[in-house]
C-alpha cells in the first residue's frame, strides 16, 4: 500500500505568519525555498504568494476611490482578462483587482452577495489569486478555501499544539542563529528533544494526579526498537567486573549525573563542546604569545649581559687633560701616581666613572642643543646664568675620585683678572645684550635720589658701550678701554678704606627693630602698598602687551597689505585716468586745429563772394 499524500496549504495562522515575517527580515525575499524549510505545512509557492498578497508593506491597502474604479473598468476593456498587467498598473494586487471588478459588476446586475449566483463569479490566474473564503468569510462545511494567501491570518489558540510549538522552537533557533554551525543545530535539536521529555513527563503528572496512568515508552514497535540518546548510551558495552573495588567511582559518576540533569533542567543544555574549543584555542594563542615574549626577554639580556662582560673586559683608558684647558701644573710623579691608581681601581670604580662618563655626555648634549637653537626675536624674559665651557672639560677630563688629589691647584694668573675686571659681567657670563634703542629714555623716569639717577646714566653708558664693541660699532657710546685702570684701582683702595674707617658700633641691627604702632605709620604702609600694586599693574599690562606682540603685528601687516592694495587699485584708477585724460586732450586739440582750418576756409570763400 503506497504511503499517505500530505498535500501543503490551508489556512495561515497567526505563528505562520510571524515566522515568515521574520525570516524574510533574514534571508531576504528571493530565498524561498529556504523560507518554506521553517514551515512544515507551506511551500515555496504558498509562502511567496503569501507574502506578495497579503503581508508586503508596499501593498496598497486602502479603500476603492471612483477614480480606481474608472481606471479598472477602462483598463478591463483593454486588457480582458489580463489581471496581472492591470494590478501592476493600479498599484494593486490581482486579487484585489478581480474582487472589486466582481463587486462592480454585481452591483451594477443588483445580485446580492447572498445568491447563488455568487458562484459564478470571476477569479484571478493562479491559486494565491482566486477568490477565497476564508475562515473569517463564514465557510460551509465541506467547501474549499481556494485561495488562503490572501485572506487574514486565523487567530491562536490559548494552548498551541504541539507540531505549532516545535516550529515556533525550530524557528527561533534557527532565526536566532547567526554563525550557522552543525554543532550547534545538533545542540538545539538534543534541547528539543529534551524539552519534549520535560513535556511529556509534566503531562503525565498532571494526568497522574487526575488518576490516569500513561506510559513514557511508545507503543510503536520500530521507535521502540531506535535508541533513546537522553536515557541510554547508543552501543554501550559494559566492561566486567574487576579485582577492584569502584563503588566510590560509580557514586561520583552518580552523582556528577545528578547535578548535570538539575543544571539541564534550569539553565539548559550549554553549547559545551563549541566553547571549550574556542576557550582551548584562546589559552594556546595566549600562550604562545608570552612565550615568544619572554623568548624575547632571555634574547635582549643576554645580548646586554654580553655587552656589559666585553665593556668590563676592556682596559680603561686614561683621560688626561687637553693642553691649555685647565690651569693645574702636575709633576710627572703626580701622573704616574694617577695613572697606578687608574689601574688598580676595582670594578665599582670603574662603574661610577661610567656613570660620570654618561653624564658628561647627557650635559654636552644639552648644551650642544641649547646652542643650536635660534636667536629670540625679542630680547624679553628671565635670563638664566651661564655655564662655562671650561667647568664641563674640567669635569669630563677629572675623575671624581681623584679630586682628592689634586690639593695644591693653582689659580689662573692675575693678568686674567685684571683684564676681566673692565669687561662686564653680562659679557663675562655670554648674556644677549639689549639693544639702546630699546631702552627707556631716562627723561621720562622719575628718580627719588640723584644717586639713583647717575646709576641709570651709566648703566645706559655700558650697554652702549658694549652693544658698539660686540655687536654694531655705529652705535654711538663710549668704549670701556678709555678708562683708566690705575683709577679704577685707587677708587677701590679708597672704598677699602672707607669701610675700614667706618665704626661699626654705630650701626644699629634691625633685628629687634619694630615698627610703632601709630597711625601714621599704618598710612605710609597703605600708601606704599597702593603705590607698589599700582606699578605691578603696569608691569603687568606690560607684559601682556609683549606677549600679544605677534597678534598685534599680524593685525598691522594685515592692515598694511589691505592699505597697500587699495593704494595699488587706486594708482591703477589715477593711471587709466591719466592716459584718459592725455587721450582726450591730444583728441580736442585735433579738433580744435580741423575747426580752425575750416573757419579759415569759410573766411576765404567769404572774402571771394564779397
Amino acid at each position: 500500500m503506497a504511503p499517505p499524500l500530505y498535500v501543503k496549504g490551508g489556512v495561515w495562522t497567526n505563528v505562520e505568519d510571524e515566522i515568515l515575517k521574520a525570516a524574510i527580515q533574514k534571508y531576504g525575499i528571493y530565498q524561498w525555498e529556504r523560507i518554506s524549510s521553517l514551515l512544515p505545512k507551506k511551500s515555496a509557492k504558498q509562502v511567496k504568494a503569501r507574502w506578495v498578497e497579503y503581508l508586503s508593506p508596499l501593498l496598497n491597502k486602502t479603500d476603492w476611490t471612483k477614480e480606481e474604479d474608472e481606471k479598472l473598468l477602462n483598463l478591463h476593456k483593454i486588457f480582458p482578462n489580463q489581471w496581472r498587467s492591470i494590478s501592476n498598473i493600479l498599484n494593486r494586487t490581482a486579487v484585489q483587482c478581480v474582487e472589486r471588478y466582481q463587486k462592480l459588476i454585481d452591483e451594477a446586475a443588483g445580485i446580492k452577495p447572498g445568491d447563488d449566483e455568487e458562484n459564478l463569479g470571476l477569479s484571478g490566474p493562479g491559486i494565491e489569486t482566486l477568490p477565497a473564503v476564508g475562515a473569517s468569510s463564514g465557510l460551509a462545511v465541506g467547501e474549499m478555501n481556494l485561495n488562503p494567501e490572501s485572506k487574514p491570518a486565523r487567530p491562536d489558540d490559548e494552548d498551541l499544539p504541539d507540531d505549532e510549538r516545535e516550529m515556533l522552537a525550530e524557528a527561533k533557533a534557527r532565526l536566532g542563529n547567526i554563525q550557522g554551525k552543525k554543532a550547534k543545530r545538533k545542540a538545539r535539536e538534543r534541547m528539543l528533544e529534551e524539552s519534549k521529555r520535560i513535556a511529556l513527563l509534566q503531562k503525565r503528572r498532571e494526568l497522574k494526579s487526575a488518576g490516569i496512568n500513561v506510559k513514557l515508552t511508545t507503543r510503536n514497535k520500530k521507535k521502540r526498537k531506535e535508541f533513546d540518546y537522553n536515557a541510554d548510551i547508543p552501543h554501550e558495552i559494559i566492561p566486567q567486573a574487576g579485582p577492584y573495588d569502584t563503588a566510590e567511582e560509580l557514586k561520583q559518576n552518580d552523582f556528577e549525573k545528578q547535578q548535570f540533569g538539575q543544571q539541564v533542567s534550569t539553565k539548559g543544555i550549554s553549547m559545551k563542546d563549541i566553547d571549550d574549543r574556542i576557550a582551548k584555542e584562546e589559552s594556546r594563542r595566549k600562550k604562545e604569545i608570552e612565550k615568544k615574549k619572554l623568548e624575547r626577554k632571555r634574547e635582549f639580556n643576554a645580548a646586554a649581559s654580553l655587552i656589559s662582560e666585553h665593556e668590563d673586559s676592556k682596559r680603561r683608558k686614561l683621560n688626561l687633560p687637553e693642553p691649555g684647558t685647565h690651569n693645574f701644573e702636575k709633576t710627572k710623579s703626580d701622573v704616574l701616581t694617577l695613572t697606578n691608581q687608574a689601574n688598580n681601581k676595582l670594578s665599582e670604580k670603574e662603574i661610577a666613572r661610567n656613570q660620570n662618563k654618561k653624564r658628561a655626555a647627557v650635559a654636552q648634549l644639552i648644551k650642544a642643543t641649547f646652542e643650536r637653537l635660534p636667536p629670540p626675536k625679542h630680547e624679553t624674559g628671565e635670563i638664566l646664568p651661564f655655564v662655562s665651557t671650561n667647568i664641563l672639560e674640567f669635569r669630563n677630563d677629572v675623575n671624581a675620585n681623584d679630586i682628592s688629589d689634586i690639593a695644591g691647584a693653582k689659580l689662573p694668573d692675575e693678568t686674567a683678572t685684571n683684564v676681566s675686571t673692565l669687561i662686564s659681567r653680562v659679557v663675562q657670563r655670554e648674556l644677549p645684550i639689549p639693544h639702546p634703542n630699546n631702552l627707556r629714555d631716562l627723561s621720562t623716569v622719575k628718580f627719588d635720589t640723584l644717586v639713583d639717577k647717575l646709576i641709570a646714566e651709566e648703566c645706559h653708558r655700558l650697554i652702549r658701550s658694549d652693544y658698539k664693541q660686540y655687536h654694531d660699532t655705529t652705535i654711538n657710546g663710549v668704549s670701556t678701554d678709555k678708562y683708566d685702570r690705575d683709577l679704577l684701582e685707587k677708587i677701590n683702595q679708597d672704598i677699602d678704606k672707607e669701610f675700614a674707617q667706618m665704626d661699626v658700633s654705630t650701626v644699629h641691627s634691625f633685628e629687634d627693630y619694630v615698627l610703632p604702632k601709630n597711625f601714621k605709620v599704618a598710612e605710609s604702609i597703605i600708601e606704599n602698598l597702593h603705590t607698589f600694586h599700582n606699578e605691578n599693574e603696569k608691569l603687568t599690562n606690560k607684559i601682556l602687551e609683549s606677549t600679544n606682540y605677534e597678534d598685534q603685528r599680524d593685525q598691522k601687516l594685515q592692515q598694511l597689505t589691505h592699505l597697500w592694495r587699495e593704494l595699488s587699485d587706486v594708482n591703477l584708477s589715477y593711471s587709466i585716468e591719466k592716459k584718459l585724460f592725455e587721450l582726450e586732450s591730444s583728441a580736442i586739440d585735433k579738433e580744435l586745429l580741423c575747426l580752425r582750418s575750416e573757419i579759415d576756409k569759410l573766411n576765404k570763400k567769404i572774402e571771394t563772394l564779397r
